[in-house]
This record gives C-alpha cells, structure tokens and sequence, in this order.
C-alpha cells in the first residue's frame, strides 16, 4: 500500500510540476493583448466610434481625396517605427484610397510636438513625407521641432485625436478604420502590408 501511494505521488507531483512549467512558459494574455507579429484589435474596440469621431472631429493628413475611392481613417504616432511602416506600405495605394492619417500622442515627449509639426504645415502630406525620411535620425526620430513655434489649435487637435482613438478602444498604433460599401467596419492594423491593405479594399 505503501508503494501504491509513493507512485502515485510521485506521478501527482509529475503533473504538478508540468502544470507549473506550462503556465510559466505561456502566461495568460490580458484581454486585447496580442503577441508581435498578430493583429493588434482589442476586445473592446468600436469601430463605428473611431471611424464617425474621426471623421466629425480628427485632424489629419490626406495626400489626396476624391469622392469615388474608398476611404479610411490611420491612427499614428510620429515616434513609431510601425506607424512609419505602415505608411510605407500604405504609399503606393494613395492614388486609389483617400487615406487620412490622423497623428495621436501616446509613445514619447516627441510625438504631439511633431504631430502638430505636420499638422500646421501649408503642405501636410510633404511634412508627413518628411518624417518619414527622418525618422531614422538620432537623437529625435523625425522632424526636429524645438525651433519650431507651433500654433496651440494644432497642439489641441493632437489630442483631440488620441482622445477619438482612445475613447473607441484603441491601444496600439498604428491602428486604422475602413467603412466597407455596405456600411461594415473593417480595421487597418500595424502588420498589413501593400497586398494586405489592396485586398481590404478589393483593389
């Protein structure tokens, strides 16, 4: 009997320590995490919300807009290595969706400075551009903006922004909304690539 219950404990302690071991390799997710690599879309995001704040209240970038192209709205921040690729990506289907980037400050000191940068410049798609090229520069990832004397409306629609993008559940950036024909919100998220983001639109 003895021998009987040391095998068995010993098996019970077997499982015990596997249990442990698993639970340590693989931690349970918090809701709306995701893993690199995997689409960041939280539990709780309103796609509705982003997409109609946006449109009534966000200020952002478009380098072009016509009335018979698709049209989505791209949250992003200035200091994301994502958000600029994600723009890469996004490049060569500007003639065919009126994308609109609406900068958000949610990363770094850098990035409502010279989302406001972008946003109060005559020509907005020509700073955007301009970030882009920057961003690799050290020690300030982009547009240099501690000379700049920026207007407090640009500043404020920063924030209102990451305000919309906040209040629809967004964490991540970047991260974006598209309204299909039939009126069925889809998201934009930081791993899409050119081919991705042509099928999203049935380019």
């Amino acid at each position: 009997m003895l021998k009987r219950r040391s095998v068995l404990g010993v098996a019970a302690g077997a499982l015990l320590l596997a249990a442990c071991q698993e639970q340590t390799q693989t931690p349970p997710k918090a809701p709306g995490h995701v893993g690199k690599g995997e689409l960041a879309i939280p539990t709780d995001w309103n796609a509705q919300s982003m997409y109609e704040g946006f449109e009534k209240s966000g200020t952002g970038v478009e380098f072009a807009s016509q009335n018979n192209r698709p049209k989505a709205f791209v949250a992003f921040d200035c200091q994301s290595p994502e958000s600029m690729r994600l723009l890469e990506q996004a490049y060569p289907l500007r003639d065919k969706v009126n994308f609109v980037w609406l900068p958000v400050a949610v990363l770094n000191p850098y990035s409502e400075p010279q989302g406001a940068a972008i946003l109060a410049a005559i020509n907005r798609p020509e700073m955007l551009e301009r970030q882009y090229k920057q961003f690799k520069n050290t020690p300030v990832q982009g547009i240099v903006t501690d000379t700049m004397v920026l207007p407090f409306d640009k500043r404020e629609a920063v924030w209102t922004n990451t305000r919309i993008f906040r209040l629809s559940g967004a964490r991540d950036v970047p991260f974006g909304v598209m309204k299909t024909s039939q009126g069925e919100f889809r998201p934009i998220t930081a791993a899409m690539t050119t081919a991705d983001l042509e099928k999203l639109f049935g380019l």
